[in-house]
Parts: C-alpha cells; sequence; structure tokens
C-alpha cells in the first residue's frame, strides 16, 4: 500500500494525459476505499474492544480546560468535547480536584462475553446495525458554582461510515465493468449504442474515435481512444 501523498503522485505522474480531474478522482478512490475498509474493520473491533482516545489541554491564563474525545463502542462512534471555566483565582483548586494532566491518553479496555450480555442494547444493535445518532449538549456548574462545565457530543453508527465511504469506489468499480463489457461486445463506451455498423463514430451521441492513438479498436480498451463530437 502507498501513502496518500505517494499515490496522489502516482496519479498525476502516471496519468497526465486523462487530466488533474481525472488524478483526483483516481487519488479521491484509493482514499474512500481504504477509509471504508478501516471503517469496516472498527466497527467489527468495537464489539470486542472499546476503544477510547483523549487529549486534554489546559489554558492556565484562561482558567480553562479542553479535553477531546474520540470512542468507538458496539458499532458506535463518537466525538466529544468536555470544556471547563473556572476563575483565574480557582485556578490552582481546580488543578488540585482534577484527575488528570495535559496529554494524549488511550484507555481503551477488551469487552468480554459476561459484559456484552450485562450491558443493555437494542435488538439492532446485537446484530451489528445500531440506528442512533444525534448531537447532544449539557452545561452544568464546577467547583461548587464557581466554575462552568460544558460537554457536547455526537455519535452515529459505524456501520454508515463504511456504507457512505463505499460508494465512490463502488461507483468506480461498476463503471469499469460497464466499460469493458461495452468493449467487449463492440459498443459504444458513452452511451452503449451497438457501433458493428459505424465503428468510427457513434450516430447515436456523437463521439469519435481517436485515429491518432490507434486505428484498430481492441477488447477492453480504454475509453481514452474515443473523444467527443467537435
Amino acid at each position: 500500500m502507498f501513502g496518500p501523498s505517494e499515490l496522489m503522485h502516482r496519479c498525476l505522474r502516471g496519468r497526465g494525459r486523462g487530466g488533474v480531474a481525472r488524478s483526483l478522482v483516481i487519488f479521491a478512490s484509493w482514499l474512500s476505499l481504504t477509509l471504508c475498509v478501516s471503517a469496516f474493520v472498527l466497527w467489527i473491533r468495537s464489539y470486542f474492544h472499546q476503544d477510547d482516545l483523549m487529549q486534554v489541554f489546559w489554558l492556565e491564563q484562561r482558567g480553562e480546560e479542553r479535553t477531546y474525545y474520540v470512542s468507538s463502542w458496539f458499532g458506535e462512534f463518537s466525538v466529544a468535547t468536555h470544556f471547563v471555566k473556572v476563575p483565574p483565582a480557582d485556578w490552582r483548586r481546580f488543578v488540585e480536584s482534577a484527575g488528570t494532566s495535559p496529554g494524549l491518553y488511550n484507555f481503551g479496555q477488551p469487552i468480554n462475553a459476561d459484559e456484552r450480555r450485562e450491558i443493555p442494547m437494542s435488538l439492532a444493535q446485537r446484530f451489528g446495525f445500531p440506528y442512533r445518532f444525534g448531537v447532544s449538549r449539557r452545561v452544568a456548574a464546577a467547583l461548587g458554582g464557581v466554575g462552568r462545565v460544558e460537554i457536547q457530543r455526537a455519535w452515529a453508527p459505524l456501520w454508515l461510515f463504511t456504507l457512505m465511504f463505499a460508494i465512490l469506489p463502488s461507483s468506480r468499480l461498476i463503471g469499469r465493468l460497464r466499460l469493458k463489457r461495452r468493449s467487449r461486445h463492440g459498443l459504444c463506451p458513452t452511451c452503449g449504442y451497438d457501433l458493428r455498423g459505424s465503428p468510427n463514430a457513434c450516430p447515436e451521441c456523437g463521439i469519435k474515435r481517436d485515429t491518432s492513438q490507434t486505428a484498430v479498436k481492441k477488447p477492453g480498451q480504454s475509453r481514452r481512444t474515443w473523444r467527443s463530437r467537435s
């Protein structure tokens, strides 16, 4: 597998005749396929291992703590923010009562069979297709009322991300298969019209064969050997 930058470089260098737009579509297709596979693996993994990633920032001069969470659990993916605002004079007291310090934390843990049976879940979630998604916001007091806590959370099912990222590579694959089928049966690569009676141009859509590249149509020939009507 190539990295995103190397893959983009190969697309732009090796497919210059197709133009930058075509190269960007190819790069986006590979990127979507990578994200689709990643979302699928995380979807399956979330039923056996809970993954939690947390980043904590302290803004001491403002008296603020900002915490960002990313979590996957039982087929759901969630992103949350946790903002704490206290008066600068009470910052030291907040630091003494805080359970964390600035940094990146990964506190995921495996889920055993007993926990899966005890956790209340809907039937759809148990079969891998949770349907809950939304956004929530909650505000509370901190340090006995002198501070303020704001929690925001958004969540969505992982199967939705898998399906969403699969749209572009699936459409590209279907298009390639349709093009090969039309080329094999002597049909126009654009509209599918039978070209056995007029092999040099399509009377239906007007697309012409690019005779500067090839004079004889071969099975599986690329769309680039055809050009639109001028």
